[in-house]
């Protein structure tokens, strides 16, 4: 009867079988690297990759601590080491032990070239980029539904001032058409015109995953799009052709969301701001009519003509009066305005209406307004003013 191995004994069979072939110790690859990670603990985890195929490498600390700066993504390298089979969860991997540079991977180099052309003809310039607007009415997001970046945005820009809109034009971030969605997202809000400034974003990634994001025809996009564009690819480390002809780089899609959402509670200042500069250029008129007045009785009382002087003075300290009642009253209306459009921006507030027992129903990203085109076992995301859940629709019941 034929012997019936564990997953255990199967992967330590292969792990010993690939340590006996002479043929896989001590040999040297050459490949591109790509998704390095460097930990804590001083070991190297990333990719070797040729235009055929791929394979994991680990390096340990005990054999990369002499070589100082860890590679970077695109570096051309040549390897030496062992192939070997991790026991526990059946990963075929390279085992370095020791690592040359071999120029720079041919992504890199491409990138580079991309670079320095579009730099040449000025597509970098400060002078052409456009400023973002101070208080924008609505905000155009070009990224994936998937992953974090519309939530870290979302959250940010509600907190922020949670009464500018949002609309997300979903697209796919890397791989195969990637770049000609996004281009067609630009040009879709550009001829729509119902966003003032538009977040193009994804998280980090290789440089494989964030080619998409270094297209030419992608770049000529962002220079032609009339409407500002914030570029919030990867994390501060992760650069592309985006970020360079974008109007503003972000680090990060959160850092994004703070450039284009005006905080509420500085609007607020400075609406207060502007009220005290007015009613303090009011006071200072009236000051400088006071001291006109006192000018001109001295100037008066030398030529001593009584009776023009005491009809002059009256008429002065009148306009003097109206002065001082008109500066107190702009003043006032001024701060009743504020007061009235800080209550309305309050009663406009999601969460207000949200602590009153209300909810936002979201699929995809975007605000569902009645049961019209959602389906029975699809899934909702469900927004309470102290939480979120995600549900699923288990029947839809029409009123009337």
């Amino acid at each position: 009867m034929q012997r019936v191995l564990t997953v255990f004994e199967l992967n330590e069979y292969v792990r010993k079988s690939l340590a006996r072939d002479p043929m896989l110790k001590s040999i040297q690859i050459r490949g591109e690297i790509s998704n390095m990670k460097s930990y804590p603990s001083g070991h190297w985890y990333f990719s070797l990759k040729d235009e055929n195929a791929r394979i994991n490498c680990v390096m340990f600390r005990q054999h990369n601590f002499l070589i100082g700066k860890p590679p970077s993504d695109g570096e051309s390298l040549v390897l030496t080491g062992n192939v070997s089979l991790y026991t526990k969860d059946g990963s075929f991997q390279f085992y370095v032990e020791d690592l040359k540079r071999d120029g720079i991977g041919e992504l890199f180099i491409k990138f580079v070239e991309l670079k320095n052309r579009l730099e040449a003809q000025g597509y970098f310039d400060p002078s052409i980029k456009k400023p973002l607007p101070p208080w924008p009415k609505k905000i155009g997001i070009i990224t994936s539904v998937k992953g974090a970046v519309v939530h870290d945005i979302r959250t940010v820009s509600y907190n922020r001032n949670p009464a500018i809109p949002l609309v997300l034009y979903p697209v796919k971030v890397q791989g195969d058409g990637a770049a000609e969605e996004m281009i067609a997202a630009i040009h879709y809000f550009n001829e729509q015109r119902q966003v003032d400034v538009i977040i193009l974003g994804r998280g980090g990634g290789s440089i494989e995953d964030l080619w998409a994001f270094n297209d030419e025809r992608l770049a000529m996009a962002i220079v032609k799009s009339d409407i500002p564009i914030v570029s919030a690819v990867g994390h501060e480390t992760d650069f592309t052709i985006a970020d360079f002809v974008a109007d503003i780089r972000a680090a990060t899609p959160s850092q994004a969301a703070e450039m284009c959402v005006g905080d509420k509670k500085e609007w607020s200042g400075r609406l207060l701001e502007a009220a005290a500069r007015m009613g303090g250029v009011l006071l200072m008129r009236v000051h400088e009519m006071e001291s006109r007045v006192v000018e001109l009785r001295e100037r008066l009382l030398k030529a001593r003509p009584d009776s023009a002087l005491a009809a002059q003075e009256k008429r002065l300290l009148e306009a003097v009066r109206r002065m001082e009642q008109a500066a107190n009253n702009t003043v006032y209306a001024h701060a009743q305005r504020f007061e009235r459009l800080m209550g309305k921006l309050g009663a406009l507030s999601p969460k207000a209406v949200l602590r009153r027992g209300y909810a936002l129903a979201y699929r995809d990203g975007k605000v569902l307004t009645g049961i019209k085109n959602v389906r029975v076992k699809e899934t909702l995301e469900i927004v309470f003013s102290d939480g979120v859940i995600d549900t699923t629709v288990n029947a839809i019941k029409k009123e009337g």
